[in-house]
């Protein structure tokens, strides 16, 4: 099957941001967890910490929620603490929330919902993940 949605991957110090577009299915988050898994080798083992911004749906399939709750764990594995979401501008809010909420709660990840991308960085920093400033 084709995979459906997209995604962009930057490394910001001690904090991964990642953008995506959903919905989402499986075959889009086994790609992502290889190029997710490339950017980590290079954080790990130090502790770290996500965004993630969701645009469009943002929705899994079935499917796609069991690989994203394999890849949490792996994450975690390797040194995530904690996780937020930026979800202001996604379609089904409520659900998309309900997804990543079994998701993360599964993996044991302090996870935080934002509106907006400044409010996912002021949670992070609240809890010892500085962004890195550009000179």
């Amino acid at each position: 099957m084709e995979q459906h949605g997209e995604y962009s991957i930057q490394c910001q110090g001690r904090i991964l941001l990642v953008d995506a577009k959903g919905p989402w299915n499986e075959e889009l988050i086994v790609s992502y967890k290889a190029d997710m898994l490339a950017v980590i080798r290079e954080l790990s083992p130090n502790p770290w910490a996500c965004i993630i911004i969701v645009h469009g749906t943002g929705l899994m399939t079935p499917e796609a929620e069991k690989e994203m709750a394999s890849l949490v764990k792996m994450r975690k594995a390797l040194g995530l603490t904690s996780t937020a979401m930026v979800t202001g501008d996604t379609a089904v809010k409520s659900i998309v929330r309900a997804q990543f909420e079994r998701v993360y709660c599964g993996a044991g990840i302090n996870y935080c919902f934002c509106d907006t991308q400044a409010q996912a960085y002021e949670w992070l920093a609240s809890i010892g993940f500085e962004r890195e400033r550009v000179s």
